[in-house]
């Protein structure tokens, strides 16, 4: 704006060019995020609903073809509803556990898996168009921020598959306890069950407190990159 000024001396400075741009960046740029924020939010609680509600439902009909895996009901009370019921599969709780955990945020991570190249290639050119040598330098910022991020996301995967052998662990110990509670009281066996549920449920919560970390180190390097791409940048051009 100023070297255009210095050529057209003659002509009166304008400065509603310069002001909306800055309001549609300060502004509108954030709103049309959120409201895309939102628009993807609820389009993926729609369908994850539907799909959780359809493989539960595809589960349920499998597991009643299955063999019965809790004891057999007793003779003296054929008709014992509560016995009925838990001749159901465990399988049945187990699984959809894992579908609801699995798929509530499977859309989310599709979307940002599509539109994160995009990004990278827009942010590439928005570097090189405006400080050149220096954008590119800043940008490389992104390759060990994406190196360490992978990285910490395989380890967090092994984290959430042992926080998931031990949740079904213990929900198969829970189901055996409940349906053989009368044994258990006169064996004098209560402590022992209780025990052996604490020390599944111990490791399973320090799983998934071991998940949360690294996925809260994760978190705070994707928060980075843009930081970190921009003081990259500026050091070179301090260095030029």
């Amino acid at each position: 704006m100023g070297e255009y000024h210095e050529a057209h001396p003659e002509e009166p400075r304008s400065y509603l060019e310069a002001s909306l741009i800055i309001f549609i960046g300060v502004f509108g740029l954030p709103m049309f995020y959120r409201s895309a924020s939102v628009l993807v939010t609820l389009v993926e609680g729609y369908y994850t609903q539907l799909i959780c509600a359809g493989l539960a439902s595809v589960v349920f009909e499998k597991a009643l073809a299955l063999p019965a895996g809790c004891a057999p009901r007793s003779a003296e009370d054929p008709d014992d509803e509560d016995q009925q019921h838990s001749s159901m599969p465990n399988v049945i709780q187990i699984v959809n556990v894992d579908i609801i955990m699995c798929w509530s945020g499977l859309f989310k991570a599709a979307i940002t898996l599509v539109l994160a190249p995009m990004m990278i290639l827009m942010l590439l050119s928005m570097l090189v168009a405006r400080i050149h040598f220096a954008g590119l330098v800043g940008f490389l910022y992104c390759v060990p921020a994406v190196t360490i991020t992978i990285l910490l996301a395989q380890v967090n995967i092994g984290f959430w598959k042992k926080q998931q052998g031990w949740q079904d662990k213990r929900l198969k110990k829970l189901s055996e306890t409940i349906v053989h509670i009368r044994a258990l009281k006169s064996l004098a066996l209560e402590a022992l069950s209780a025990e052996t549920l604490n020390k599944a449920r111990h490791a399973e919560l320090d799983s998934l407190q071991s998940g949360t970390i690294v996925g809260g180190f994760t978190l705070a390097i994707g928060t980075s990159i843009p930081w970190g791409c921009l003081l990259l940048a500026m050091y070179v051009l301090i260095l030029k």
